[in-house]
């Protein structure tokens, strides 16, 4: 018997009035169902939709609405709108997987054919760098009403989508990209295409001061269970598209006096294509591993490397033991040894901040240096002692140190 839920969803559409289907919060309510969380205001921010839009317009054949099968229907040769692309030329399919008992999981997939991301947002353009990099054939869209997994090309593929809109498609490997393989030992040949995939963000770019849509895409690589950046036992090997959006103070004293009471902030974006691997460190807390990233960006003339690092979860601090095992190849128990019981309490109130792993690609491959950045775990005050006579605390508010 299919799933309850599905099911509704699925007769919504078959038995929508005849016209264009306007998505948003009452279609679900309509059906029976329960929206998505911020179901209207995240489809119009993936589509890039107006405020005057009430939600996404699909059109489509009634009869292009699939049976419910195995908990999934399909609706296919839908037409919308998707940004500036022909809408000629765009073609949808809209899916509908098993959820929650009240709200299934919807998704979009959408293929605006000869169409990409730089016809709309120029400074993209596939001849500026870093852009040259992300090569993909035919860039696809999938948006996810919450995070599910896309079965592409009839379980060829099964991609994860986070909840909002995704990007994907086939990237063509960079040459830029193919020296930093190397410092892999025993990473599996990395073939001519790998599939690339994760979130963008399309409603915040204005041509003006925001340029680029931020996005966060991995294209996954094989690996084996013994995968070493020298010493360094490493998971994950990938490249990845990232782009972000911070917005600071502008220091402008002019600026400054004339609005004292509410200063003047301007977007930053900074476009970064790596090659990455991710790693796992013991937290302070103990229960799980943290998981880590490291990235060296691909540079035009790959003569040096450089992998940072930065812990992943700010709320799970790296502990000493993780920063000195990384640091000296799984030694740490030595160094605790030495160190005196009533010093062991101090070390609980240090964190990793930050790593790095650099070198030269040429004329040979090497390491050239190891550096680690720590400090007090989110600022907490280290106390050292106290006054008796004043009954007052002293205490290291805050610190940081970089070791090499």
């Amino acid at each position: 018997m299919a799933d309850e839920a599905v099911q509704k969803l699925r007769d919504a559409f078959a038995n929508a009035p005849a016209g264009p289907v306007i998505l948003n919060d009452a279609f679900w309510t309509d059906a029976g169902l329960s929206a998505p969380d911020d179901f209207t205001a995240s489809i119009k921010a993936a589509f890039r939709l107006t405020d005057t839009d009430t939600g996404l317009s699909v059109t489509y054949e009634r009869a292009k609405v699939s049976p419910v099968a195995n908990d999934e229907f399909t609706v296919s040769d839908v037409s919308l709108k998707f940004l500036d692309a022909p809408e000629a030329k765009t073609t949808a399919t809209i899916i509908g997987t098993k959820g929650t008992n009240t709200t299934p999981k919807l998704g979009i997939d959408v293929i605006p054919q000869g169409w990409q991301l730089a016809d709309q947002f120029p400074y993209m353009s596939p001849t500026t760098w870093p852009f040259v990099l992300l090569s993909i054939d035919q860039q696809r869209f999938f948006y996810a009403s919450v995070d599910q997994v896309f079965d592409w090309r009839t379980g060829a593929a099964k991609i994860a989508m986070t909840a909002g809109q995704n990007l994907y498609g086939n990237l063509a490997v960079p040459a830029e990209a193919r020296p930093l393989f190397q410092l892999i030992t025993d990473l599996p040949t990395v073939a001519s295409e790998v599939i690339i995939a994760g979130s963008v963000t399309l409603d915040k770019a204005d041509h003006d001061q925001i340029l680029f849509p931020d996005m966060a895409l991995r294209a996954m690589m094989k690996g084996t269970d013994d995968l070493k950046l020298f010493f360094i036992h490493v998971v994950d090997p990938h490249l990845g598209m990232d782009i972000k959006t911070v917005f600071e103070t502008v220091e402008d004293d002019e600026v400054a006096e004339a609005q004292e009471d509410d200063p003047t902030t301007e977007p930053v974006q900074t476009a970064l294509f790596y090659f990455g691997t991710d790693i796992e460190l013991e937290a302070s807390d103990g229960t799980r591993p943290v998981a880590a990233a490291l990235q060296a960006s691909v540079d035009k003339t790959a003569s040096n490397y450089q992998f940072s690092l930065g812990p992943a979860d700010k709320d799970r601090p790296i502990t000493p033991a993780a920063i000195i095992t990384l640091m000296s190849g799984g030694e740490a128990s030595s160094y605790f040894d030495l160190v005196p019981p009533i010093l062991q309490q101090y070390l609980a109130a240090i964190q990793l901040k930050g790593f790095a792993v650099n070198g030269p690609l040429k004329p040979t491959i090497g390491l050239g240096s190891l550096s680690a950045v720590l400090g007090s775990v989110n600022d907490v005050p280290i106390p050292l002692f106290r006054d008796p006579v004043a009954d007052q605390e002293f205490a290291l508010q805050s610190f940081e140190l970089q070791w090499t």
